[in-house]
């Protein structure tokens, strides 16, 4: 979790609005090139008529207040994974003994 310092306006859909001093929800660090955003989700009022809104915002106008998982978790894969077709998660999945087994 963390708190804005600042307030960022959303240049598009892909990114959120932001005023200072809301309560910003951190679901993801990017790395790499684009290190500098992360990825989140802010909501009006607990009980208000907006709905929370998820996308991207600059890691510099937050501060976190507190961390709900260990600072850096990385996950490798050399899988790609589609949605559908001969290359689906689901297929891959079954194909490598994954799944649900029974008790």
């Amino acid at each position: 979790m963390a708190v804005a310092v600042q307030d960022y306006i959303a240049p598009d859909c892909r990114f959120i609005p932001i005023q200072r001093g809301q309560v910003v929800y951190v679901f993801s660090k990017l790395k790499g090139r684009g290190r500098l955003f992360w990825g989140g989700s802010v909501q009006g009022d607990y009980y208000g008529e907006h709905p929370a809104r998820l996308g991207f915002f600059p890691s510099s106008v937050v501060q976190e207040s507190q961390y709900l998982k260990p600072g850096k978790v990385e996950v490798k894969t050399d899988v790609t994974l589609s949605a559908h077709g001969p290359g689906s998660f689901l297929v891959w999945l079954l194909a490598h003994g994954g799944g649900v087994k029974p008790p």
